[in-house]
């Protein structure tokens, strides 16, 4: 029994066959290969040839990490989370000072708020008011998230 591969234009794997002299023939682009590259191939798919016609691995990259913005955009936490961060960190007196002054519609999405997320304008507010940095508030989402149910 003897084995083959197919390949793509762009050299990316596109199938692999076993063959007993049948159809290798009429397959003119059909590479032949060892039973254990054929059992290889047959399990992973992400194999390509390289320009001297050797099969090599070919992984898609691996994902971009997370930008410091992106991080951010998806960060948000349970109210009670990031209040008990912020009396862990001995600031929770001092944000509440900052709401009362910033007035009502601050004082209501303090009160009433089920969640906070990182990006809300009230928290760059409130970060202001009491003179945190965007580390130090990345800080408070971080601790805030540590804290189960």
């Amino acid at each position: 029994m003897n084995y083959y591969a197919l390949f793509d234009a762009q050299k990316n794997l596109k199938t692999v066959f076993p063959d007993n002299g049948r159809y290798s023939d009429l397959i003119p682009d059909a590479i032949q290969i060892t039973e254990s590259q054929f059992l290889a191939l047959l399990l992973h798919k992400h194999w390509r040839l390289d320009d001297t016609h050797q099969i090599i691995e070919n992984l898609p990259p691996p994902p971009e990490p997370p930008t410091l913005a992106q991080i951010r955009a998806r960060t948000r936490c349970a109210a009670w989370q990031f209040r008990r961060a912020l009396t862990q960190l001995n600031w929770r007196a001092t944000v509440e000072a900052a709401v009362a002054a910033a007035g009502q519609d601050v004082v209501d999405m303090w009160e009433y708020a089920t969640t906070f997320e990182r990006l809300h304008p009230m928290i760059a507010t409130l970060a202001t008011a009491i003179n945190k940095t965007d580390a130090d508030i990345d800080a408070v989402f971080e601790l805030a998230l540590t804290f189960q149910e």
